[in-house]
């Protein structure tokens, strides 16, 4: 008896990771944020800090119209944006401090 609880045990254990797995990867998505190496017709190809590339179809495909390669952009929940302009990392020489 114990042997068979163990593996009804083991069954719903592995039925409920099999269901919930597909649930999490799909918050995960296309989802990056990075530089433009690659337009596509409706396809944009962004490099990430990483080095991660990821080609995606943004769900906004008219954000394509003004961004060129690269540009600092991302995609959450399939929405493309381009990035604004970047702050200097460090302050330039003779700023003042």
């Amino acid at each position: 008896m114990k042997a068979r609880k163990l593996l009804t045990l083991l069954a719903v254990g592995v039925l409920t990771l099999s269901l919930a797995g597909p649930a999490i990867s799909a918050g995960m998505g296309d989802d990056i944020k990075g530089t433009v190496t690659k337009i596509d017709g409706n396809h944009v190809t962004i490099k990430s800090v990483t080095g991660d590339e990821k080609t995606v179809e943004p769900a906004n495909p008219e954000a394509l119209g003004g961004l060129k390669v690269g540009d600092q952009a991302m995609v959450k929940d399939g929405k493309l944006t381009k990035a604004g302009g970047a702050e200097p990392s460090a302050p330039s020489p003779g700023s003042g401090y």
